[in-house]
Order: C-alpha cells, then sequence, then structure tokens
C-alpha cells in the first residue's frame, strides 16, 4: 500500500478546521483550573478540607475543563500563547514540592531507581526480601540502610517489580538527579511531559488543525494531578505514544519503530498498537523489514533483564498481576465471570483468570483489526483511532485507575476534539471514593461506553449520507 494513498486526508474531513472565537474564554476556563489546582495543594498540605472533598474538586475541575467543547480555542495569538503556557505551567508547579497526593507507587520508583542506577537487575529480589535481609549483597545492604523508609513504603513488597526496562532506565536516571527523592522523578515527568505537549502541537500542524488545539492538552487537570500529585509514570507512555501516530504521519518508519518500541517498553499494553505500524509500511517491504528488525532487536534487549521478572510464581509481580490483579473494574466484570463459566464448562484445567484475560482479548483484538486494517485511516483519523483502541482495552482491563487515562489524553488532543476520547477527565477521580462496584460502574463506565456509541454510530450515518451524496 503507497504510503501517500495511506495518509490522504479523506473526503469527508477537512484538514483545516474551522476558527472558533472564543480563545479568550479558554484563557478564563485555564485561570479557573490553575486557581482549582492551587487551592487542591494548599488543602491537601494544609488539611484544610476532606480527602473526599478534594476528589470532588479534582472532578469539578475536569467538568470545567470538558467546557472547551462547547467553547473550542480558535486561534490565539502571541499574548494568548504565553498565558497559555504560564497557565500550564503554574497548573504543573503547584505539585512540583509536595508530597504524593494518592496512591504508593512511587516508592516502588523510588527502590527500583537506585537498585538500577547501582547496576543491579532490579527483578532480581523482592523489597520484602531485602528489607528482611534475606539477600547477602552489600550494596543492597548499603541502599535499605540510607532510606530504608522508602522500601518499607512500597505496596505489595512481598512481590518482585512489574515495571518494564524502558520505565527502568527513567527510575535511574531520576536517581541519579536527587537519590530517593520525588524532585529528581518530577523533573524527568517534566521532560516527558514538554516532550509530549511538542509532539502534539507538531501532529495538530501536520494534520491542519488548529494549533490552539494544544489546550486540550495542556490544561487538562486529571493529567496534571495523576503525572505531578501521584507522580505516575504514564507520562512516559503517553509521550511515546504521541510520538509513535507523529512518525507515522511525518513517514518516518524508524522513528514511529522506536517510539512505539519504547512505549512497550514502559508499560507493555502498548504492543497492541502495532497493527497500526503495519498499516502503515504495507507494500513497502524494505522499510517494513527494517522496522521490524528494529522492533525485534529493542524487545529483546530489553527482554534479556526482564525475564527475571517471570521466574517463580510466587513473589513475581508482572504473574500476579497478569493472573489475578483486579480493581475498578467495567466490562471486566461480566468478561471474568464469563471466564470462570466457561472453565466449568468445558472442564479446563487453566485458572479462570486467564479465561477472563483471554476472553478481554478476544474482544480488543478484532476493535484493533477494523481500526488500524479495515477501515480507511488517514493522517487526521489516526490519532483519534489510537486513541480509542487505548481507550476501549481500559475500558475492558481487569484493573482501571485514574492515572492510566494519562497515556490516552495527548493522543486525544491531537484528534479532531471528541468528548468521547476526553470525556474521563471528570469521571475517573470518582474511582477514589468509596463506592460499591455497581455505583462505579454506573459512574464512571457507562456513560463513557454510551458517548462512544453515540459517537461511532453519528459518525456511520455521517459517513452513510456522504456517500449517498456523492452518488448522486
Amino acid at each position: 500500500m503507497d504510503s501517500q494513498q495511506t495518509f490522504q486526508t479523506s473526503s469527508s474531513e477537512t484538514a483545516v478546521e474551522r476558527r472558533y472565537p472564543w480563545a479568550g474564554l479558554w484563557l478564563i476556563i485555564g485561570i479557573i483550573l490553575a486557581g482549582g489546582m492551587a487551592l487542591c495543594v494548599w488543602a491537601s498540605v494544609n488539611g484544610a478540607i476532606s480527602e473526599d472533598t478534594l476528589i470532588l474538586i479534582t472532578a469539578g475541575m475536569g467538568f470545567i475543563y470538558l467546557l472547551g467543547f462547547i467553547f473550542r480555542p480558535g486561534r490565539l495569538s502571541r499574548n494568548g500563547w504565553v498565558a497559555l503556557i504560564l497557565l500550564a505551567v503554574v497548573m504543573r508547579m503547584c505539585w512540583f514540592f509536595v508530597p504524593v497526593s494518592s496512591g504508593d507507587d512511587h516508592c516502588r520508583y523510588l527502590w527500583d531507581g537506585a537498585v538500577t542506577a547501582n547496576g543491579i537487575n532490579p527483578y532480581k529480589y523482592s523489597p520484602k526480601d531485602i528489607a528482611d535481609g534475606k539477600v547477602d549483597n552489600p550494596t543492597l545492604k548499603k541502599l535499605a540502610d540510607s532510606d530504608l523508609s522508602t522500601l518499607e513504603d512500597i505496596n505489595h513488597p512481598q512481590l518482585r517489580t512489574i515495571y518494564p526496562p524502558a520505565s527502568q532506565g527513567a527510575f535511574a536516571l531520576a536517581h541519579w538527579i536527587t537519590p530517593f527523592d520525588l524532585t529528581g522523578w518530577r523533573i524527568i515527568l517534566l521532560c516527558f511531559d514538554a516532550l509530549a505537549a511538542l509532539a502534539v502541537l507538531a501532529l495538530l500542524r501536520a494534520t491542519g488543525k488548529e494549533a490552539s488545539l494544544l489546550a486540550f492538552y495542556l490544561l487538562n487537570p486529571l493529567l496534571v494531578t495523576e503525572t505531578y500529585g501521584g507522580c505516575h509514570l504514564d507520562m512516559l507512555t503517553a509521550s511515546m505514544l504521541v510520538i509513535f501516530a507523529l512518525a507515522i504521519v511525518k513517514n518516518r518508519p524508524v522513528w514511529a519503530t522506536l517510539a512505539l518500541a519504547m512505549a512497550v517498553g514502559t508499560k507493555l499494553w502498548p504492543v497492541i498498537l502495532l497493527p497500526f505500524l503495519v498499516r502503515a509500511l504495507w507494500g513497502r517491504w524494505r522499510k517494513m523489514a527494517l522496522s521490524a528488525a528494529v522492533f525485534i532487536l529493542l524487545l529483546s534487549a530489553m527482554a534479556l533483564p526482564f525475564a527475571l521478572a517471570f521466574g517463580d510464581e510466587s513473589n513475581s509481580g508482572l504473574l500476579t498481576y497478569s493472573r489475578i490483579w483486579s480493581g475498578r473494574a467495567g466490562a471486566y466484570l461480566v468478561l471474568g465471570r464469563l471466564g470462570w463459566w466457561v472453565r466449568s464448562l468445558l472442564s479446563l484445567s487453566l485458572d479462570g483468570h486467564y479465561v477472563g484475560r483471554g476472553l478481554m482479548m478476544l474482544t480488543i483484538l478484532p476493535a484493533v483489526a477494523v481500526l488500524s486494517l479495515r477501515r480507511r485511516l488517514d493522517k487526521v483519523t489516526l490519532p483519534e483511532r489510537l486513541a480509542l483502541v487505548s481507550l476501549l482495552l481500559m475500558l475492558l482491563c481487569p484493573v482501571l485507575w485514574p492515572w492510566y487515562f494519562v497515556a490516552v489524553i495527548p493522543l486525544a488532543a491531537a484528534s479532531r476534539p471528541r468528548l468521547g476520547l476526553l470525556l474521563w477527565t471528570a469521571l475517573l477521580p470518582l474511582c477514589y471514593l468509596e463506592f460499591e462496584w455497581w455505583q462505579l460502574t454506573l459512574l464512571v463506565h457507562v456513560p463513557l461506553w454510551a458517548l462512544l456509541a453515540y459517537e461511532q454510530i453519528r459518525d456511520y450515518l455521517a459517513r452513510r449520507a456522504n456517500r449517498e451524496t456523492n452518488n448522486v
């Protein structure tokens, strides 16, 4: 398939977005969001309001952000761009020197970074074994003695680390900047955040969209709170995925391959996006062979240390996560139960958890095939398709936490502005509240499923009407 033909702008979608006269109102939205972010930081540090109230404020900021779909930004002046960037910086810097707002994943990052930076394979030992003195390694003992609180605060310390090698490299770099301190890690996140923002801007320009739509990325409150407040690593994956999309649009297959491999090296799930790369290279067999060689070489190099992440199932974080981990799930509640029923019906020796996860993949893979291989794909729709596949995986997976969605936000911001792709900005903070599973499903999952279905049906009817008009 010819690359020029692959990424032509479709007749149903113009490459130049209409101009919206609401740039000033979008800056007002940004001021409100920056003020709300500062309030959340101040309240969390001083304990001025309850944690549940903070969660509701965060959700409220998400709904204010979604007003951008009514008042979409128009062409920004130079002063407008300066104001937008300053607001984005203020939103991020609010969190930069305060304790983590949610979760304790950062303790594992800091410990893994210290271990990796000292030349030790982080997949070899569990934190509990090291804390209990069961590991005879003077370097690890020295690290444990230098910051025992980080080691003792790691969640699930009996399990070896789950994070792939590219993430470990980022953890190690953060340790070299500031050992056992979140400032270094936040600096790394800020660098990847800036990289993602530049890639979104380049992708908007490459696809003929208004550059000011970058506001959908820069001012996203969930991205800011989960990246800088929660210090979660998903920003690494997010930046690699949007660079992957940009490289395909720019016809840079090797760069696209590198970006996708690094995305898989930060979190494993982006491997499902590989068919998009295959589609872009189809018919150009030399470039496909080169990209395949680069992809296999990089993943093989990362697989060498990562092989130890498997090993003994009793303390393997990766195997434990892939088999039984669950939480805040939506559609997987049905798939999981169906998996146990299929196991019983067919008298399978395979664990029912694996059957449920297999059913999840059998559900998502046809969607990937349709969106990447069967439907017409062009440079305008590519970021949207990538975002939609990533979002569908999260809707179907057995574990969902708000920070997972960070990986979707840059791709969604670089797409046509679609409410369905960014609705979770306002809804996912509700996962932190103590809801029953059915309440969480109704509040967080069902609205997104309904909106995505509506948008897909609307697009289908529009395409059908367009074809009928052309035939006439």
